[in-house]
């Protein structure tokens, strides 16, 4: 990894758990939106959404992640943690 992508990834706590695969985690004093790559989960209103969000909470609610950016050739680039 160049400097460039290093000086993109950052540490803070998730401050809030909006669904199975999206966190919001605390940066400068501001919440992000982060969405977690490569996880397969049912989206609301499908079976078994509010399991996944609990077990996702349980996971990570209150605790330090690093986000590293991922660099993607397509639209759809994330944040990976």
């Amino acid at each position: 990894m160049d400097a460039s992508n290093r000086a993109a990834d950052f540490t803070g706590p998730v401050v809030r758990v909006l669904d199975d695969d999206t966190t919001e985690v605390l940066h400068n004093h501001h919440p992000e939106r982060i969405r977690l790559n490569e996880i397969d989960c049912p989206e609301k209103g499908q079976a078994f959404d509010l399991h996944a969000k609990h077990a996702a909470s349980d996971l990570v609610f209150g605790k330090q992640v690093t986000l590293r950016l991922m660099v993607s050739t397509s639209m759809d680039a994330r944040s990976e943690m």
